[in-house]
C-alpha cells in the first residue's frame, strides 16, 4: 500500500475516532462509578456561565473548524495542512490543561488510540513522501 493511501485511510480513521468519541461523551457519566458521575455533572450543572467558559469553547470552536480544514488540505495532499494539523494537535493539548476532565475508560482509550493515529498521520506526514511538493519541478 502506498502511503498517500495510508495517509487518507489513517485520516477517515481518525475522523471517526473523532465522532465516535464525541457521541460516546454524551453517554460516558453512565459508564463512570456514581461518585465521578456526581462530580461530573456538578462541574456540568453551574448556573453561571463565566468568560473563561465562553473564551474555551470559542478557541474549541476555533479549533474544530481548523480541524476540518486540516483534514480536507491533507485529503488533498497539502503541505500546510501537515503544519496547521501539527499546531492543532499541540493546541489540542494545551486545552487537556485547562481543567480536570473524568472520562470512562472507553472514552480515554478511544482518544488515546485517536491519539497515536494522529502521530501516525503526523508521521507520513513529516517523515514520507506522501504529500506533494509546495513547487513540484515540471
Amino acid at each position: 500500500m502506498n502511503v498517500r493511501r495510508s495517509l487518507r485511510i489513517l485520516l477517515v480513521l481518525h475522523v471517526l475516532m473523532l465522532v465516535v468519541g464525541v457521541a460516546l461523551s454524551f453517554f460516558d457519566g453512565y459508564l463512570l462509578p456514581d461518585s465521578l458521575a456526581e462530580w461530573k455533572d456538578a462541574q456540568l450543572n453551574e448556573d453561571d456561565l463565566s468568560l473563561s467558559d465562553l473564551l474555551l469553547l470559542a478557541l474549541w470552536l476555533g479549533w474544530l473548524g481548523g480541524y476540518i480544514v486540516s483534514v480536507v488540505g491533507l485529503f488533498r495532499q497539502q503541505r500546510w495542512a501537515a503544519w496547521l494539523s501539527l499546531g492543532l494537535t499541540v493546541l489540542g493539548l494545551v486545552f487537556t490543561l485547562t481543567e480536570p476532565s473524568v472520562y470512562s475508560g472507553l472514552l480515554a482509550a478511544i482518544d488515546a488510540f485517536a491519539l497515536l493515529v494522529q502521530g501516525a498521520i503526523l508521521a507520513l506526514c513529516f517523515g514520507t513522501d506522501a504529500l506533494r511538493p509546495e513547487n513540484p519541478a515540471g
